[in-house]
C-alpha cells in the first residue's frame, strides 16, 4: 500500500468529521471549543497538505524529470509549483469554509469568495487570450485562491470576535 493512498483519504475523513463538531461548538456557544477545533483542523491540513507538497514543490524538477523523462515541457515545473500553492490554498481554506458554514452568516462570504474565484478565472483567461505563458493561468488561479484563503482566515477571525465586526 502507498502513502498517500492511506495518508490523504485519512487526512480528508478527519476534516470531514471535525464539522459536526465545529457546528455543535458553534450552536452551544462554546467560543473556545470553536476557535480550538477549527486550529486543529487547520493543524491537520497543514500536516496532511502542506508539508508533502512543500517537499514536492522542492523536488519538482527531479519529480517531473522522473515521470516524463525526456520529453519534459518548457514550464512545466513553473506550472507544477504554481498548482501546489493553490492546492494548498484550498486545503487550508477548507477548515475555515467549515467554521464559516457553522456560523450561518454565509451571505457576505459567498459572495466574496465566489467573485474572487470568477475574477481568478477572469484573469487566467485573459492571460491566456493575450499570449502569456500557459503556466501564468495555473498562478492566477492560484494567487485568487491564497487571496480567498486570506479573506476566509480575517472573515473567521470576525466570527471569533477577534475582528471588525460584519454587517448581518
Amino acid at each position: 500500500m502507498r502513502v498517500r493512498d492511506f495518508l490523504l483519504p485519512l487526512c480528508m475523513n478527519i476534516l470531514q468529521a471535525t464539522a459536526p463538531v465545529v457546528y455543535r461548538a458553534w450552536g452551544r456557544g462554546e467560543k473556545t471549543s470553536f476557535c480550538v477545533l477549527t486550529g486543529r483542523s487547520l493543524a491537520v491540513a497543514v500536516v496532511c497538505v502542506v508539508v508533502p507538497s512543500a517537499v514536492v514543490f522542492a523536488e519538482a524538477p527531479r519529480l517531473v524529470g522522473l515521470w516524463l523523462s525526456d520529453a519534459v515541457p518548457p514550464q512545466l515545473v513553473t506550472f507544477v509549483r504554481c498548482s501546489l500553492i493553490g492546492l494548498v490554498a484550498d486545503a487550508l481554506s477548507q477548515p475555515l469554509t467549515v467554521a464559516i458554514n457553522a456560523s450561518g452568516r454565509v451571505a457576505l462570504y459567498q459572495v466574496v469568495a465566489s467573485s474572487l474565484s470568477a475574477a481568478g478565472f477572469l484573469v487566467a483567461w485573459a492571460f491566456l487570450a493575450v499570449g502569456f505563458q500557459p503556466w501564468t493561468s495555473m498562478a492566477a488561479v492560484s494567487a485568487a485562491n491564497a487571496v480567498s484563503f486570506v479573506y476566509r482566515y480575517f472573515h473567521v477571525r470576525v466570527l471569533m470576535g477577534q475582528g471588525p465586526k460584519l454587517s448581518p
